[in-house]
């Protein structure tokens, strides 16, 4: 974005006339908030004195500069389980942790330590001293992101997807179905892709147009999508969703997302025309993976399948689209028996 000359005739003049009340002067911080672009946002206006130290918070994890300077970058981590603890507590006071402190510990689980949905959840239940941390919890477990204390956060994790491309929001509806409690094999991710088929239009026969003309009906809404992730394109489309903080990589190939934004990402698959047939490729390519499991697992086996088990038991919410043939809807829960 292209700064306005009056925005650069403004900044230059308040730099030009910061008071210099100290030899030698003290530094100033300059803070820059939610940063998309560091030339036209940042560097454009920096001035060229220098007491001013900057301060940018980005959702991006990379920000290129036009002249490459080193930049001091510092990820933002969730909290531990025992600093998410100590700050629902320093919130809603000591006597109702202690009331429920293995409750406690779930809701912040169930939060992702994420510092907004523990704060957005602790002023709630501030303005609701009758609410248990049990109740709550069972609130939220029923309407996730669409609950009353968690809109705040449904409106950050949106201005990020509305910074995605239309192949990164078809992948991240995707990543969606995973597990958030375990990496992601992304040849697991590959292979659901492969596996899914887009549903051909229906034919509409001669005699079906006639009679809509005589009973002056309008024709039939045909829903069909196109899969954007071809091979060339889920790379570009990865990288977008860890550079805004939307997935982490976690190790070679794996990657995982924060429970809260898997919760986000379910539900916009589940508002698009694809949902159904991206929950039953997921389901059939889990449903696959169960099948090599034998009766008797040896140790060899066990690592094989080892981080397929938890993104098989999340495939057991889709069993129902399953084919009966060969009792094919009960697999999954085979496997996780095994």
């Amino acid at each position: 974005m292209a700064l306005s000359i009056t925005v650069l005739k403004l900044s230059t003049f308040i730099w030009s006339r910061w008071p210099v009340p100290e030899v030698p002067p003290e530094s100033v911080l300059l803070v820059f908030d939610d940063v998309t672009d560091y030339h036209a946002q940042v560097e454009a206006i920096l001035p060229s004195d220098a007491r001013f130290r900057v301060l940018v918070t980005t959702r991006k994890r990379f920000l290129a500069d036009s002249q490459n300077k080193a930049i001091d970058y510092l990820d933002l981590q969730v909290l531990t389980s025992a600093a998410a603890l100590a700050m629902l507590q320093s919130i809603i006071g000591v006597e109702r942790i202690a009331t429920e402190a293995e409750t406690a510990a779930t809701l912040c689980d169930w939060l992702g330590y994420l510092p907004l949905g523990i704060k957005l959840v602790a002023n709630l239940l501030v303005q609701e001293p009758d609410w248990s941390l049990a109740e709550i919890l069972r609130q939220l477990r029923a309407e996730k992101l669409k609950h009353e204390a968690m809109s705040n956060v449904e409106v950050a994790f949106n201005v990020s997807w509305q910074r995605l491309t239309a192949a990164a929001c078809q992948l991240a509806g995707l990543l969606g179905l995973f597990a958030h409690n375990a990496p992601i094999p992304w040849n697991l991710v590959e292979a659901v892709v492969s596996s899914c088929e887009v549903p051909a239009a229906p034919r509409d026969r001669k005699r079906d147009k006639l009679r809509r003309w005589v009973l002056r009906q309008p024709a039939p809404e045909v829903k069909t999508w196109d899969i954007l992730l071809t091979p060339k394109v889920m790379n570009p489309a990865r990288r977008e969703l860890v550079n805004l903080s939307l997935l982490e990589r976690v190790g070679e190939e794996r990657y995982q997302l924060h429970p809260l934004i898997r919760e986000f990402f379910a539900a916009k698959l589940a508002a698009r025309a694809e949902a159904t047939d991206w929950r039953t490729a997921f389901a059939v390519t889990l449903t696959k993976i169960a099948k090599t499991i034998q009766q008797v697992v040896t140790l060899e086996q066990q690592a094989q399948v080892r981080e397929a088990m938890p993104h098989l038991e999340a495939a057991t919410d889709y069993c129902d689209l399953l084919s009966d043939q060969d009792n094919e809807y009960m697999w999954p829960f085979v496997g996780l028996a095994r």
